[in-house]
C-alpha cells in the first residue's frame, strides 16, 4: 500500500497538483493522506455488493481476539502520524530513488521539487534556466519511473 501512495504521490506531483506543498512535514502529511485514501477505498471495494455486502469474513475473523492482543480490527487502522515502520519504509524509499541521481544537481532539483517549488524558482535557486531545469525533471522522472516500474 505504501508503494501505492508513494507512486500516486509521483504521478501527482509530475503534474503540479500539491501547489501547497511547503516542507517535509506537509509532504508526510501528504503521502498518509494518500494511504488513508488507498486503505478506505480498497476497504469500500471489499465491502461493496458485488463482494458480498462486508458479510465475507476476511482474515481478521480466524484470530483470537483477547483483550491483550492489539493487533486485530480498528487498532489495525493508522493514526494521523506515519508509524515508525511507515516512515523507515518511505525514507527507505526515497533514498532508494535518490541513489538513482547520479548528479549533486538532480538531486538538489528533486528535493526542491518535492519541496514545492516551481520550476522557475528551482532555477534561479541553481543558477540554470527554467529549460534546463525542465529537462533534469524530465530526466529525473524517467529514472524514478524505471526504478519503480523494477518493483
Amino acid at each position: 500500500m505504501a508503494v501505492s501512495a508513494f507512486q500516486s504521490f509521483c504521478r501527482r506531483a509530475r503534474a503540479n497538483h500539491f501547489p501547497d506543498l511547503r516542507d517535509r512535514d506537509d509532504l508526510w502529511h501528504l503521502v498518509v493522506c494518500i494511504t488513508e485514501r488507498k486503505a478506505y477505498h480498497q476497504l469500500r471495494d471489499q465491502t461493496c455488493s458485488k463482494r458480498g455486502s462486508g458479510l465475507v469474513a476476511g482474515e481478521s475473523a480466524f484470530e483470537d481476539l483477547q483483550a491483550s492482543s492489539r493487533g486485530a480490527g480498528i487498532n489495525e487502522v493508522p493514526g494521523p502520524e506515519p508509524t515508525p515502520e511507515f516512515a523507515a519504509e518511505m525514507v527507505e524509499a526515497v533514498d532508494r530513488l535518490f541513489s538513482q541521481l547520479d548528479d549533486d544537481e538532480l538531486r538538489r532539483v528533486a528535493q526542491y521539487k518535492l519541496e514545492g517549488y516551481t520550476n522557475e524558482e528551482i532555477a534561479n535557486k541553481i543558477g540554470r534556466a527554467p529549460p534546463t531545469v525542465e529537462r533534469r525533471l524530465r530526466l529525473i522522472r524517467k529514472r524514478w519511473q524505471r526504478e519503480i516500474a523494477s518493483d
